[in-house]
């Protein structure tokens, strides 16, 4: 399945962009896979890749709207936001890894997205919770 290497290459060029610069992760390889799950997700006859696009098209989506939205993030949030960007990219390489053991584990790649969808969820909570610390006073917590 050609989501599967692309998933693989964002992985790459995400990381590749963390390691010459820690603090800002290039993000355009995530709207370019973006743009090949909207368009693939309503082609595609085989349902697994039916599957990954739009699973894939949804995250990108949430994580545009949580971490490259207007709201400004500094110091520790910064940080965080950050970690999160690496995080998509570490089990996105995952999944190059289980697919170049088996490539017809699905299921091995549908666990390595729930593992990222589970960290992902926390993250967000702790950065929504940090956020309206910073903005709101010590009491929101």
């Amino acid at each position: 399945m050609q989501i599967l290497e692309l998933i693989a290459s964002t992985s790459d060029e995400i990381l590749m962009s963390l390691e010459k610069d820690a603090e800002h992760p290039n993000v355009s390889a995530l709207r370019r896979l973006e743009s090949y799950c909207s368009k693939q997700f309503l082609l595609s006859r085989d349902k697994r890749e039916c599957f990954l696009c739009f699973f894939v098209l949804c995250f990108i989506n949430d994580v545009f709207y949580n971490l490259a939205g207007d709201t400004p993030y500094y110091g520790e949030l910064h940080r965080e936001r950050v970690s999160m960007f690496r995080e998509v990219a570490e089990h996105f390489s995952a999944i190059k890894g289980k697919t170049l053991a088996n490539s017809d584990d699905f299921q091995g790649v549908v666990q390595i997205l729930s593992d990222l969808v589970s960290i992902y969820a926390r993250k967000i909570n702790l950065l929504n919770r940090q956020s309206k610390h910073i903005t709101e006073g010590p009491n929101v917590l």
